[in-house]
């Protein structure tokens, strides 16, 4: 939103470093977070969460309408705003075995996720193109509003108790939680695969508007149509993945989503048309959001309850952490061998996951599932 709001206020680079900073707290926080997470009841949290970006969005209207928001005022929000997205996401995750039966943990995942991707990447968007056509101040105002209704319908959901358990130091605890992860071959190799997998993907986006515009020539209005037809791949791929883990097992729908990933890499680094471009951009939404609802529901279903949210830091540090690498390590290639290129060492990176992957999952080692995993 900074970019859209204040562009014409700010430079490059820190529209750049307002963007940086709403991310920094997955860094700085994550890990803390999850025992929080762990140790606090889970709705409340989101509730929480949620109350206090509003605050924070109305602090900012009020600031843009007096003409009083600055560089480090925006800076500021974003920090608070990317702080409140760590403890609200882990939550979420966190509490959502207590209230869904373990069985239905794919279709309530891929609700969310379709919903998601609906009102955040296709809606939002729109909405907010109108909205700051209006005025600079709309978009925080609607916003805050979208937190204070998600706070208030969150409030009426049974919030599960906390499970007594002995209060230790901060790092035991989160020792605690790299520790199962990383005793958890599934696990481990799941999340060393999604940070291949985001490192790419974030490289093959730096990438993008030099691809789509230099070496697919499109017009700059159609630009934004690749992102639109890998949400709305993302959002059947969503809708579709409880169906497929009903029909076929979960490790081959990992190892397939992982593969279209990497062959629709490829093939718009081989073949850089305007067609395959297109199909691929769609195949590449529905295969990570089915990776994303199978991954993210073996997680909540093998974890114990007392250690979902540091397990779920981990793995989310673990999973992002690669994603500035990717954006710099692939700008680079671009620059040296052309756009294109992005692409297919992505598809190739890719694709020498999927076989590690495949070969992990091979040794038909068991999705392990708690007592917890039903409410």
């Amino acid at each position: 939103w900074s970019s859209d709001v204040c562009s014409s206020d700010l430079s490059p680079l820190q529209i750049a470093a307002v963007t940086a900073a709403s991310t920094l707290p997955w860094l700085l926080l994550g890990l803390p977070a999850g025992v929080l997470v762990d140790r606090a009841r889970r709705v409340r949290v989101m509730v929480v969460a949620d109350l206090v970006r509003a605050s924070a969005l109305v602090a900012a209207a009020a600031g843009i309408g007096m003409h009083q928001v600055d560089f480090l005022a925006l800076v500021a929000l974003a920090l608070i705003m990317g702080a409140g997205e760590v403890a609200f996401d882990l939550a979420s995750f966190a509490v959502l075995p207590s209230i869904v039966n373990g069985a239905a943990l794919e279709e309530a995942n891929g609700q969310l996720f379709a919903v998601q991707i609906g009102c955040r990447d296709i809606a939002g968007h729109l909405i907010g193109g109108v909205l700051i056509g209006a005025s600079r101040v709309w978009p925080f105002v609607v916003d805050a509003v979208s937190f204070t209704a998600s706070a208030t319908l969150l409030s009426g959901v049974t919030d599960p108790p906390v499970p007594p358990t002995e209060r230790r130091r901060l790092l035991d605890e989160i020792r605690e939680g790299v520790g199962y992860l990383f005793r958890d071959q599934v696990l481990r190799i799941l999340a060393l695969a999604a940070g291949v997998v985001n490192g790419v993907h974030l490289g093959q986006i730096a990438v993008l508007p030099l691809f789509a515009l230099h070496r697919l020539y499109l017009p700059v209005s159609w630009y934004g149509g690749l992102l639109a037809v890998s949400s709305i791949g993302g959002i059947v791929g969503a809708s579709l993945a409880e169906r497929a883990a009903r029909r076929f097992r979960r490790d081959r729908i990992l190892v397939a989503a992982l593969a279209l990933l990497a062959l629709q890499s490829l093939a718009i680094g081989v073949f850089p048309t305007t067609e395959v471009a297109f199909t691929g951009f769609f195949v590449a939404g529905a295969a990570m959001m089915a990776w994303n609802v199978v991954a993210v529901s073996i997680r909540q279903a093998s974890v114990p309850s007392t250690l979902l949210g540091r397990v779920g830091s981990v793995y989310r540090l673990i999973s992002w952490g690669t994603m500035p690498v990717g954006g710099v390590a692939f700008g680079i290639l671009a620059t040296r061998y052309g756009p294109s290129s992005a692409f297919a060492v992505g598809g190739l990176a890719m694709l020498a996951v999927t076989l590690a992957l495949a070969a992990v999952l091979a040794q038909g080692l068991p999705v392990r599932t708690t007592s917890t995993e039903t409410g």
